[in-house]
């Protein structure tokens, strides 16, 4: 069949896609490669020509942030909250930062432009949606719209398509439901220095749920609900629904509670769902296929955090591309880290509003001083053994001993399809 032909495919252009695209126009051993990114909405909205639903990327690492220049704001210290425990973090060897998602695919799409100096031979963009993928050979044929294109590698960050998701056991079906404001107080309320991680100073009738806070000034905030639902059990035994219209009056009844910010002005709202799926299957859909981002199981599913490890998955990719290898094969993945995901995310699905608890432990052993820099290593999945112990060791025994022994089926769902404000 009559085709165009590319080296590299990539079917979304969210932050996965945009990130590997990027790292593959740009790297010297690729030289000549073409690309081809393909999006719904067409790869360049990012460019800021189209209104996209505002999303904070926040993320911790060791070293410099990243994307420097795009922050929206960094911070040294955390807090955790508990109707019981209150904890100051100092991150000592980490920092918190957030990044605004559609400046970063701006900053992506300026980088994509400048592919044409020799770096590499050219990336092309195109609006549809991916309708039939065909491997062939050493390649693989993708169809859009009526016309096929062909690569030797199909990157692809696209959400599984057909029927909703098989009912499951009332744990089986965990979402991560977040809902802020952006906002502008009265008052100097806020501590420039320090973020706000998880603050479960509210009811926990309806299931696991807490506020964060990234401060951008003395007055300015994002203030963010997150409630984990679908399958929650509370204590009372009843599963309920958190009221969606509740929403608005939980951040006002918080920040007027915690922060007395003296009256706010709301300047943007913003909004999503991810999965806690601990059981995401094979990165591998075909023998060229390969799936990314959210669709590749890279949020992990204990935090709902999925950036930086987006960005490492891009780089180890396009490290072992550059060196003749399979994509795959400097991509590192831990299947006991996984199995720790599954427990705790089995956990919290059991234990229903003992979840802030939970979370509160975690934060709350070994000194100060250290107790911040080794669960942040322990979520990054390179925790040393005896940091590794203490962790562990924090946590009540009875719920995660039942959840490790007798699993249930905690995050092996199929992911939902209607996810927006996510890392697409």
């Amino acid at each position: 069949m009559r085709h165009l032909a590319y080296d590299f495919i990539l079917a979304g252009a969210g932050v996965a896609g945009l990130s590997l695209a990027t790292r593959l126009a740009r790297d010297p051993a690729l030289r000549g490669s073409r690309i081809l990114l393909i999006d719904p909405a067409g790869p360049w909205v990012a460019a800021g020509n189209h209104k996209r639903h505002r999303c904070t990327l926040a993320f911790w690492t060791r070293d410099s942030p990243p994307y420097a220049q795009l922050s929206r704001g960094s911070w040294s210290h955390l807090t955790i909250a508990t109707e019981s425990i209150y904890r100051a973090l100092d991150l000592r060897d980490h920092r918190y930062a957030a990044i605004d998602r559609e400046d970063l695919k701006r900053h992506w799409w300026r980088c994509l432009a400048h592919s044409l100096d020799g770096r590499c031979a050219g990336v092309d963009g195109i609006s549809g949606r991916v309708h039939r993928v065909e491997h062939d050979g050493d390649g693989v044929m993708v169809e859009v719209s009526g016309r096929w294109y062909r690569g030797r590698w199909l990157f692809d960050s696209r959400l599984p398509e057909g029927n909703s998701p098989p009912e499951l056991p009332p744990a089986g079906r965990l979402m991560q439901r977040f809902y802020g404001w952006h906002v502008v107080t009265r008052r100097n309320c806020f501590c420039p220095d320090t973020a706000t991680l998880m603050d479960f100073r509210i009811s926990q009738a309806h299931g696991p749920h807490f506020f964060y806070v990234l401060p951008f000034g003395r007055r300015r905030a994002l203030v963010m609900s997150v409630r984990i639902t679908g399958g929650v059990v509370p204590r009372n035994g009843r599963c309920t629904e958190f009221p969606a219209a509740t929403a608005d009056e939980a951040l006002a009844d918080y920040l007027d509670r915690i922060w007395q910010p003296g009256g706010i002005e709301i300047a943007a709202t913003e909004g999503g769902a991810l999965p806690m799926n601990a059981r995401h299957g094979s990165r591998r859909r075909g023998p060229r296929h390969i799936a990314l981002g959210v669709a590749g199981g890279l949020i992990k599913p204990s935090t709902g955090y999925g950036f930086m490890r987006i960005e490492r998955d891009s780089r180890a990719i396009c490290t072992a591309l550059a060196a003749g290898l399979d994509p795959l094969a400097r991509v590192r993945e831990s299947r006991f880290y996984r199995f720790l995901d599954g427990v705790f995310v089995d956990a919290v699905g059991r234990g229903g509003d003992r979840a802030a608890e939970y979370f509160g432990q975690l934060f709350a052993h070994g000194s100060v001083g250290r107790q911040a820099d080794d669960v942040l290593c322990f979520l990054d999945e390179r925790a040393s053994c005896a940091a590794l112990w203490a962790v562990i060791r924090s946590l009540p025994v009875t719920p995660f001993a039942r959840a490790a022994c007798c699993p249930s089926r905690v995050g092996a769902c199929q992911y939902p399809h209607n996810l927006r404000g996510t890392w697409e």
